[in-house]
C-alpha cells in the first residue's frame, strides 16, 4: 500500500474517531442539577387519548363516581383516583362491572376502556 493510501486511511480513521467521540460525549453529558428526567409535557397522542378517556368517563362514570373521580361516600361509591388497583384490574372492572357497577364492555372497546384508565391516572 502506498504512503498516500496509508495517509488517506489514517486521516479517515482519525476523522471518524473524532466525530464518533464528539457524538458520544454530547449524548453522555451529565444533566444539570434539578433537571427533570421526564418531558415537560406528555406527547400529543397521549394527551389526545387522555382527553378521549375524559369524555367517556364524564359520559358513563361521572354520575356515580363524581366528575372529579373521587366517588360519593354517602352512596358508598368508591373513589377511582385513590384506587390502588392496577391498570389491568381497572380495565377488567370497567369492562365487566362489579357489585352495583354495571359492565361497559358493550359500550367501549379495549382501547377506549384503557383511555378511561389513563384519564383516571392523570387525575392523581
Amino acid at each position: 500500500m502506498s504512503i498516500e493510501m496509508r495517509a488517506f486511511w489514517a486521516a479517515l480513521f482519525a476523522g471518524c474517531f473524532v466525530v464518533g467521540a464528539t457524538f458520544l460525549l454530547g449524548k453522555l453529558e451529565a444533566p444539570s442539577p434539578g433537571a427533570s428526567k421526564l418531558p415537560a409535557e406528555a406527547p400529543p397522542a397521549l394527551n389526545s387519548e387522555i382527553a378521549e378517556g375524559g369524555k367517556s368517563y364524564q359520559y358513563s362514570c361521572a354520575r356515580c363516581h363524581a366528575s372529579d373521580g373521587y366517588g360519593n361516600d354517602k352512596q358508598n361509591v368508591p373513589s377511582l383516583v385513590d384506587e390502588d388497583m392496577s391498570d389491568g384490574e381497572m380495565v377488567v372492572e370497567i369492562e365487566y362491572g362489579e357489585n352495583r357497577m354495571p359492565s361497559f364492555d358493550h359500550q367501549y372497546d379495549l382501547k377506549q376502556t384503557q383511555s378511561i384508565v389513563r384519564y383516571l391516572r392523570s387525575l392523581d
